[in-house]
């Protein structure tokens, strides 16, 4: 997640925090893999289910995820 000129150049917008990957999943855009703290899931999942595309979600523990994005 660190990568951000190589997801640019690829047309690719992480989205970091609760909020925006809320919005995320409500908008019309694509929606890649997701990876999140286990207490987004019980929230998002309506969500999820709404998506037309099946979206794959891993689970990761905070501090791995703090370490990802930095």
């Amino acid at each position: 997640m660190r990568r951000e000129m190589a997801h640019r150049e690829q047309g690719i917008f992480v989205a970091e925090g609760a909020k925006v990957v809320r919005r995320l999943l409500e908008s019309k855009f694509g929606v890649f893999p997701l990876l999140m703290p286990e207490k987004w899931l019980a929230e998002l999942e309506p969500l999820l289910k709404e998506r037309p595309e099946t979206v794959q979600v891993f689970i990761a523990e905070k501090e791995l995820l703090e370490t990802l994005t930095g």
